[in-house]
Parts: structure tokens; C-alpha cells; sequence
């Protein structure tokens, strides 16, 4: 046996020899055994609060589409702040508002409570019994439009967040909550990216989208993939043309005045690469795969003729300059040459290393280091 040289107590870590250990993780499981029985006897204690919460949420509409979300979001808000956690509201569209709070507490793993607010449309309110916004608790059962999908969930998430922020001292690590909206565009575009990205890729990029941090999702996908993902949604999704951006707007403007100078193929045609490898072709063409991997030798081509980035975004700086597509003969050469130089890989399949050295080189170019050209008073047309 060995020697214990601290005193044992519940929920405490003690130093011990030889058997120590074992004690140590007993002690802190029961500790957590603790806080797991406090918690359900938090949670039977306070139906009526987490009933009531469910009822809230549903008499906030929040249908989509046409997808709004406000009202709800505007609930969640005010129920964390009046329990002491404050939120951050980030709203990409004005009427889909998505809802973020965090918990920190120390060290340790990072655990996201997910959840959306906006719900399928209601349908022919006539053929409802009760109310379809009424939250009503009747038989053992809250009716309303989303108590299931998914409004029960979002309440059982903020549940959950509150009850640990009541116990920290339980665990250790951050809690992300997420109340967000438009939860069908995100798996949309899931499916749309699943086929241009790795999944260790996408599984970070639907971390990032949880937590709220959709601007790090952009910023590491390449332009080629933004492109992709924009034309495959248009392809597949025509009738949500009115929920695009200022950006998709004018898209969707272009398409209707001039459609052959806006298809794949001249886009391909006017900003693609050769791949004579791929394709057997040295014609300017995008192909829409995932980023080959280089093994050994000549099969390493595969990889560099993978990446379609460089002249869709070299196209894109020019049009944001307004420069006329006749002088990307000019900046399209200086502006990879000067990335290649830029490029500080760890390994041969770094990409976000070249996808860094493309950004910098951009921003070069914007700031006016790199190929000053006179100013242009007429658009670029691009």
C-alpha cells in the first residue's frame, strides 16, 4: 500500500504515493457525480422555468421562409442578460439575427451548444387545433409551430448554459451557446463545400460556423471555392435569388442581361488554368475538385493544377481597383510571381500558406506597392 501525505476530502485532489492516483480520479468523480445529481435535481426542480422558456420561444414566429428571427433572438438575449450572461448578437442578414454567449473557465476542452430558432411555415393555420404560436401546455405536451424543430432544443441549450454557469467550480474548459438562424442555408451549403473540401476541413469550418465565426470560415476558403459554392447555390437554389447580398443582387442582374458571360464556361474560359495533366488539355478551363495531394515526383503536378485561386482573384482585385480586363495581362503575371515569393510552406500540401501569400499579396497590390497603374475613370466590366 502507500503513503498518503495529504488529506482526503470530497471533490478535492489529494497527493498520495503509489496508490495516489486511483484516489486522485475517485475524488474527482465524485466531485462530478456531484454536480451531474445537482444538476438533474436543477433541472426536476425548475420544470415550470424550462416549460415556460419553450412556451417564450414559441410565441416569438419565427418561420422561414421568409425568415425572421428577430423577436426570438431579441427573447434569448434578454433571458441571458437577466440572468447575469451577456450576448453577442451577429446578424449577416438584418432579419436573421444569431445569438452567441460564452463561458470560460480555465483550461480544458470546448464544448458548443447548437441550436436554430427559425421553423418551417405554419401551412393553412385552419387545419390547426390550438394555435400554432399559442405555447400552450396541455396534457402533458407544449403545442406550437417549432416546439420539436427546434425550439425545445434551443430552450434545453440555454438550460444547459445557465445550469453550468450556476457550477462552475464542476468543470473546466469554455461553453459556447449558439441560438442561430437559417440552420437550412448551413446544410446547404454544407453539401454544396463537401464536394469541393477535405472533411478534417469541413469539420473546422462547421466548428467555426457553430461558434458563430463566419468570418474565419471565409477567410480560409480559397477564391476558387467561394466561386464554386456561388454558382453551385445558384444552380441548385433559383428561387432564393431575394435572400442573396448587395453582391448576389448584382450577380443575379448580370445574369439576366448578358447569361453566356456569366456561365461556368466563359468563366472558366477567360479566368481558368491549363491542366494538362487532368484534362489533357493546356485550355484555361476550372474544374471543380477537391485540392489534389502531391506523393512523390511527377505526380506533385496534380497538386499545383488543383488550385484554380490565383487569376479569380487577381480578376477580382482588378475589378475592386477599376482597372479594365485588358491590363490583367499586365497584373497577373507580377501579382503570382510576387506570391510565389511570399509562400513560406511548412510542407508540400500547405495550403493555407499559399492562400496566405495570395491574400498578402492582394493586400500589397490594394495598398499601391505593387504595379502603381493610372487611375481609370470607366468601369472595368468585369
Amino acid at each position: 500500500m502507500g503513503r498518503v501525505t495529504g488529506a482526503l476530502t470530497r471533490g478535492e485532489r489529494v497527493d498520495v504515493e503509489v496508490d495516489g492516483e486511483r484516489l486522485a480520479i475517485a475524488s474527482r468523480r465524485e466531485g462530478r457525480m456531484r454536480a451531474h445529481d445537482g444538476i438533474l435535481k436543477a433541472i426536476a426542480d425548475r420544470e415550470d422555468e424550462w416549460l415556460g422558456l419553450v412556451a417564450e420561444l414559441v410565441r416569438r414566429p419565427s418561420v422561414n421562409p421568409p425568415g425572421d428571427t428577430r423577436a426570438a433572438a431579441a427573447f434569448v438575449v434578454d433571458y441571458l442578460a437577466k440572468r447575469g450572461h451577456p450576448s453577442e448578437v451577429v446578424a449577416p442578414q438584418q432579419t436573421m439575427p444569431n445569438v452567441l454567449a460564452s463561458l470560460e473557465n480555465g483550461p480544458g476542452r470546448h464544448l458548443i451548444l447548437n441550436g436554430h430558432l427559425d421553423t418551417f411555415p405554419v401551412g393553412d393555420p385552419a387545419l390547426w387545433e390550438r394555435d400554432p404560436f399559442s405555447g400552450e401546455v396541455a396534457d402533458g405536451k407544449i403545442f406550437g409551430r417549432g416546439v420539436s424543430d427546434m425550439k425545445a432544443g434551443v430552450a434545453a441549450s440555454i438550460a444547459a448554459f445557465c445550469l453550468l454557469a450556476e457550477r462552475r467550480e464542476a468543470w473546466k474548459g469554455k461553453v459556447t451557446l449558439a441560438a442561430v438562424a437559417d440552420m437550412k442555408l448551413r446544410q446547404r451549403i454544407a453539401e454544396i463545400l463537401s464536394d469541393r473540401v477535405f472533411p478534417q476541413r469541413w469539420d473546422q469550418f462547421e466548428q467555426a460556423l457553430q461558434a458563430g465565426q463566419q468570418e474565419e470560415v471565409l477567410s480560409q476558403l480559397t477564391p476558387s471555392e467561394t466561386f464554386f459554392l456561388a454558382a453551385e447555390f445558384r444552380r441548385l437554389y433559383p428561387a432564393e435569388a431575394g435572400a442573396w447580398g448587395t453582391a448576389g443582387q448584382e450577380l443575379e442582374e448580370l445574369s439576366r442581361q448578358h447569361p453566356g458571360e456569366v456561365s461556368w464556361e466563359r468563366i472558366s474560359q477567360d479566368f481558368g488554368v491549363p491542366h494538362p495533366m487532368l484534362a489533357q488539355t493546356y485550355a484555361r478551363e476550372l474544374l471543380a475538385l477537391k485540392p489534389l495531394p502531391t506523393f512523390l515526383g511527377y505526380s506533385s503536378r496534380l497538386l499545383a493544377e488543383s488550385w484554380e485561386s490565383n487569376n479569380l482573384y487577381w480578376a477580382r482585385l482588378a475589378d475592386e481597383k477599376g482597372y479594365p480586363p485588358a491590363l490583367l495581362h499586365r497584373l497577373v503575371p507580377t501579382l503570382t510571381r510576387r506570391m510565389v515569393e511570399k509562400i513560406f510552406a511548412t510542407h508540400l500540401e500547405d495550403w493555407p500558406a499559399v492562400l496566405r501569400a495570395l491574400r498578402e499579396t492582394g493586400e500589397e497590390f490594394r495598398l499601391g506597392k505593387i504595379l502603381a497603374l493610372p487611375k481609370v475613370e470607366t468601369a472595368s466590366g468585369l
